[in-house]
């Protein structure tokens, strides 16, 4: 997997991601009741997979893009009055000097 590929998965994730929770506060408004963001968690293991794949099969990777995705909010990172961003170009980077054996 290339750079430019992995960044487009990344993208790829981080918009659906969006496009879930707009869907979901929609019909959280339209209903009057709380509707769940819909679960995509099968499609994104197996993507997480082919990326694993490519970084041969480090696990640590996983845990690397999980928290860029999930828990910096696709790589924003609040630093008191800053906000850093990490782009997806540079996790990849980043996983490529710390997991792949040149």
């Amino acid at each position: 997997m290339n750079r430019e590929i992995f960044i487009s998965v990344i993208e790829s994730i981080k918009e659906q991601t969006t496009r879930d929770c707009v869907i979901s506060n929609g019909l959280t408004q339209l209903y009057g009741t709380a509707v769940p963001v819909y679960d995509n968690s099968f499609l994104l293991k197996a993507i997480k997979d082919i990326i694993l794949f490519h970084f041969n099969n480090q696990k640590e990777v996983l845990s690397e893009i999980d928290h860029y995705c999930f828990f910096c909010n696709f790589g924003r990172i609040e630093k008191g009055d800053e906000v850093l961003i990490e782009t997806p170009g540079e996790l990849y980077d980043r996983l490529v000097s710390e997991f792949i054996v040149h």
